[in-house]
């Protein structure tokens, strides 16, 4: 028996690209805030599969960042305390819910967030800055990024 009908190409079927939506959002105090958030972002872009948002992130870079300085106000470097934290998923509650209920239940629980997945601390002298920021989008792409983007082939395959 055959079976006609027409032909699949990959060119007509192509794979849906991955991609994350992550937030970047710097504490600190002075210019280390528009340094930090400069750097991370940059990097971030240049991975070529992340979406900077502010709103409806699938992750966010949560980063605290501060001057050390010893006495005489003299800047002898700067610590970065990096949370990773995934917001939490509704969807599957409002799915399961009744109709009626779904919209109450997405504002009820739109706020809550899970546990910080990872967190880093790092520390560098004064013309290090670029160098550590780099160096943290690299282990939020192995350690995050790269585990999602091989559940997403797994999924979409």
């Amino acid at each position: 028996m055959v079976l006609l009908g027409p032909s699949v190409s990959a060119a007509d079927n192509p794979q849906i690209p991955f991609s994350a939506r992550v937030k970047v959002s710097v504490e600190g105090h002075g210019r280390v805030i528009s340094d930090v958030r400069g750097y991370l972002t940059g990097e971030l872009l240049a991975l070529g599969d992340v979406e900077l948002v502010d709103e409806s992130q699938q992750l966010e870079l949560s980063v605290l960042a501060g001057e050390l300085s010893c006495e005489g106000d003299m800047r002898t470097g700067y610590v970065l305390s990096i949370l990773v934290i995934e917001p939490f998923d509704c969807s599957l509650i409002a799915w399961c819910a009744e109709q009626r209920h779904k919209e109450a239940l997405k504002s009820m629980t739109s706020d809550l967030v899970s546990y910080p997945r990872w967190h880093w601390l790092r520390a560098c002298g004064p013309a290090s800055l670029p160098d550590i920021c780099k160096m943290i989008i690299a282990d939020f792409n192995s350690e995050v990024l790269e585990k999602r983007r091989e559940l997403f082939r797994t999924v979409h395959r």
